[in-house]
């Protein structure tokens, strides 16, 4: 993610300063130096915002998202009025998935191509299509002209089932980025969406000759290999989207759940735990995590697991249906009786939406994009 240029104050035209931001700017050089250096330039002109806004970068980079947001915060400190670091805290926000935040940064500043297709991530991340549209169509208007956002364009028509702009928005992608691979990602999504699970990995396998390091493409690829039962090839997609995308939490689960599957529990107990921990909206994880808990004989995890779950999805029944028979083994009748009840009751009102939720699919969306 590009940060915004800033003017350059006159502090930062001193000989030591320039040394230390060309260091700092060298990607040769070594990460910590690096950050030392932006950190004395800092400390030598605290007001010129730049110099937040390439230390916020760098932190970026390593997925330091805290770290960069407490620097961009320090930078608005001194220079508040500062747009340039104002759409930093909007970028730094996205990637620490607080669209709602991306929101209030965004809130007072002038119309901008980078602010409007921030502001289209945030509607997207907030399952706000129209919304998501309206900005992304808006930033492209003003010159954000990237095949990333074409790419989410058309996935926000598709969902709004706009199929007109659809298909001019992936044309335009084809047309103004013919060597992007974003054009197959989006024509193999529309694939999955109908079902056509062959059609859409020739799209996908496109992509990856293309680009095999594009974000989320791998998890595609590995959720299409999972589908069809090829546990270990669907383990490689998900390792590689892992180590490319390390805060996506997607393929965190399913590559737990690919070593469930072949019997390698202990294995897959830290890639569920991180996956819960990114994702404690997906219920799959919550589920997964307690099967692999109680395989391995942590029956009290489980139960703690289980009781989580249940918690956050009071309306589920799958949880405390679990919670009955796994109480039960622990010898505790009662308490298994009350869940058995509650999963009962619950299950006559919402087994259609439940199965929606716990299927695979709605729990990749649900992991985010």
């Amino acid at each position: 993610m590009a940060f915004a240029e800033h003017s350059s104050p006159q502090c930062r035209e001193r000989p030591e300063v320039r040394a230390q931001l060309q260091l700092a700017a060298n990607p040769a050089s070594p990460y910590r130096e690096r950050v030392e250096s932006y950190k004395r330039a800092i400390s030598t002109c605290p007001e010129d915002p730049s110099s937040y806004s390439g230390l916020a970068e760098l932190l970026l980079a390593q997925y330091q998202f805290d770290e960069a947001l407490r620097w961009i915060q320090q930078g608005l400190k001194v220079r508040p009025n500062d747009t340039a670091l104002s759409l930093d805290r909007a970028g730094a926000y996205l990637l620490l998935e607080q669209p709602r935040e991306v929101l209030s940064a965004l809130r007072g500043l002038a119309p901008s191509a980078k602010g409007e297709f921030y502001l289209g991530l945030a509607y997207r991340n907030l399952e706000d299509p129209r919304a998501a549209q309206d900005a992304l169509r808006q930033a492209w208007k003003l010159g954000y002209h990237d095949p990333f956002l074409l790419y989410v364009l058309a996935e926000q028509d598709r969902i709004l089932k706009d199929y007109e702009k659809f298909s001019a928005d992936l044309q335009t992608l084809r047309e103004q980025f013919p060597n992007s691979a974003w054009h197959h990602m989006a024509a193999g999504d529309n694939l999955k969406a109908q079902q056509k699970v062959t059609e859409a990995k020739v799209e996908y396998q496109e992509a990856e000759k293309l680009n095999p390091n594009l974000p989320f493409l791998n998890h595609r690829l590995g959720s299409i290999a999972y589908g069809r039962g090829d546990y270990p090839l669907a383990v490689s997609y998900f390792r590689k989207e892992i180590a490319l995308n390390p805060t996506y939490p997607a393929p965190y689960v399913f590559l737990g759940l690919c070593l469930h599957r072949q019997g390698k529990n202990s294995e897959a107990l830290p890639y569920l735990e991180q996956g819960l921990a990114r994702a404690p909206e997906a219920p799959l994880a919550y589920l997964e995590l307690a099967l692999v808990q109680t395989d391995l004989n942590q029956l009290d995890q489980a139960v703690a697991t289980l009781q989580s779950a249940r918690t956050r999805f009071p309306d589920m029944s799958a949880f405390p249906a679990k919670l009955a028979r796994l109480l039960s083994r622990l010898g505790r009748p009662e308490e298994a009786k009350v869940q058995a009840a509650l999963a009962q009751q619950l299950g006559e009102k919402h087994v259609e939406k439940e199965q929606e939720m716990l299927g695979t699919d709605a729990n990749i969306n649900r992991f985010g994009r």
